[in-house]
């Protein structure tokens, strides 16, 4: 908008808003719209009964125009997860309205386009071709099933999905699916290991511990998880056994007898079964007059009003749940901000969603983490540049901290951000859940195993890449050097990459085989190598 400063008695004006001999204009104060962006001087020519009189300034105007960024949601918003997706997508348009309003990203506008998934798997496929259709660069999605069904698309297309919960075949081998959490096995793991050592009091024996939920991947992955610590570690846990029910089960008798004399009972808190089953699940448990102590992972707080609501806070007092964001009553500039923008722009709905549960502040602390991306990406390329390939090169090296919080972010091999949990625990006496552990970090054990597959699928790309059978400047000590030309294929060093991706020096041989880890490697504390069995164990 311009405004005309003149003074005395003017009658005409003529606006020129790129000097270029042509009036565009001839009102007193005009609006213009550049069509390109640049720099333009404006010249101003008014005339009044003293005669015409003429003024230009000089590369007055800055013009930028804005690129349009079209970023695709993937959720279940009419389907099994709506409860939990309909708050993790309000976050979303809650954070894009306020970046979008402070220009916290310049030169671009947010768009949003959302796709209804419904519950249904096979409407994974024509989703995303919908959003792309759109004009989608960027996909973010709640459910781990998307990122299965299209993690051969999105490389295909570099297209980068963000997605919400993670499972191993999502982050291994590291491609264009970012997950936000750690797979299910790495946090029930770790939820174990605190309870063994800070909540079980072992002169009362070894606890009894069991788990019952829907018979779907989450159930099932969480119960083998499950089963498998307490294998490894029979001085810590007796596993009475996993009963998953069909899909569906609201009524629990059998699983009830099964699991009525355990210490710890891992109920749903991850895919379908979380909520409806959780709930009718707590209540007939307690309704028998048993006392285990409930656990599960964080899920299980986005239905926290439905579990209330159905089964009451003494039900579900002294639960403990592992968390990778924070809770409503934690001190943090994200928690504080999440707070602002629901008063701000749902203010009617604001302490109904505050009481649902974590759905709204664990997706707004989530898709903080992916506009940060965002933001960096387009700083580093230039908005008018930027593109899925921007946003994988910088998510790749990204990595940050926020107030309350440990760092997140991914790297060449890692695909999800958060490898911390805290522990809450359910409260009845305060109606709230109340952290009780400090951040901690996932299971030594499980980061090493996960980087030694990651190593070994790397060397077998490096020896199919280059058509080779055997590795070349191959050293008995060390294993690659990371001399020029070990294993060039494109222009892909496999030995730098090896040696400088890992956290150990890995020993190859010459067949590729990783049979050890060469001198001066680092590892993990409080696991080891073990060559007997060519893996990594616990102290």
């Amino acid at each position: 908008h311009f405004t005309d400063q003149s003074t005395g008695e003017i009658t005409s004006w003529e606006w020129d808003f790129d000097n270029d001999g042509i009036v565009d204009s001839t009102e007193q104060s005009p609006s213009y719209a550049y069509e390109a962006g640049g720099e333009y001087s404006v010249s101003l020519r008014v005339t009044g009964p003293g005669g015409s009189d003429t003024e230009t300034k000089v590369d007055y105007v800055e013009a930028t125009t804005e690129v349009i960024l079209t970023i695709g949601i993937m959720a279940d918003l009419t389907g099994p997860t709506a409860v939990e997706s309909i708050h993790i997508m309000n976050a979303i348009m809650d954070l894009t309205r306020f970046i979008s309003e402070e220009e916290f990203i310049p030169g671009v506008e947010l768009k949003l386009v959302t796709y209804d998934m419904r519950g249904d798997p096979a409407r994974v496929v024509p989703g995303y071709d919908w959003l792309t259709g759109k004009g989608a660069k960027l996909i973010f999605s709640p459910l781990t099933t998307t990122g299965e069904i299209l993690r051969a698309f999105a490389e295909r297309d570099k297209v980068p999905l963000f997605i919400v919960s993670s499972t191993e075949p999502l982050i291994e081998p590291p491609g264009w699916v970012f997950c936000f959490n750690s797979p299910v096995s790495y946090q029930i793991k770790a939820l174990l290991q605190w309870i063994s050592e800070e909540h079980w009091d072992y002169d009362d024996g070894i606890p009894k511990i069991g788990s019952v939920g829907w018979s779907e991947p989450s159930g099932i992955e969480l119960d083998t998880e499950m089963w498998e610590y307490c294998q490894d570690h029979p001085d810590k846990f007796e596993y009475v056994g996993g009963f998953l029910a069909p899909v569906g089960t609201v009524v629990w008798a059998a699983e009830v007898e099964m699991l009525k004399d355990c210490d710890y009972v891992a109920i749903p808190s991850t895919g379908m079964g979380v909520g409806i089953a959780t709930a009718t699940f707590a209540r007939e448990f307690r309704d028998g007059g048993y006392t285990a102590t409930f656990i599960g992972l964080d899920a299980i707080s986005a239905f926290r009003g439905l579990l209330v609501d159905g089964c009451g806070w003494e039900a579900l007092d002294g639960m403990l749940t592992a968390h990778s964001t924070l809770w409503w009553s934690e001190p943090s500039f994200l928690v504080d901000l999440a707070t602002e923008l629901l008063s701000k722009y749902r203010p009617m709905e604001a302490e109904d969603i505050v009481y649902a549960g974590s759905g709204y502040l664990g997706g707004f602390q989530q898709a903080y983490l992916f506009f940060s991306i965002l933001w960096a990406a387009t700083a580093q390329v230039g908005a008018e540049n930027f593109d899925g390939q921007s946003f994988y090169d910088t998510a790749t090296a990204f990595e940050v901290t926020y107030e309350g919080l440990p760092e997140w972010g991914f790297t060449e091999t890692r695909r999800y951000a958060s490898r911390h949990v805290a522990i809450y625990e359910w409260s009845a006496a305060e109606e709230d859940l109340v952290r009780v552990s400090d951040w901690i970090p996932l299971s030594a054990l499980e980061a090493a195993r996960t980087e030694l597959h990651q190593a070994q699928t790397a060397v077998a790309a490096c020896l199919a890449d280059a058509g080779a059978a055997t590795l070349t400047n191959w050293n008995n000590t060390t294993g690659w050097d990371g001399s020029p030309g070990v294993i060039q294929a494109d222009g892909y060093d496999a030995a730098d990459y090896l040696i400088a991706t890992f956290n150990a020096y890995y020993e190859v041989q010459e067949d590729g085989e990783i049979t050890g880890i060469g001198t001066g490697g680092e590892s993990w504390p409080g696991v080891h190598w073990d060559d007997d069995i060519g893996n990594w164990v616990e102290d």
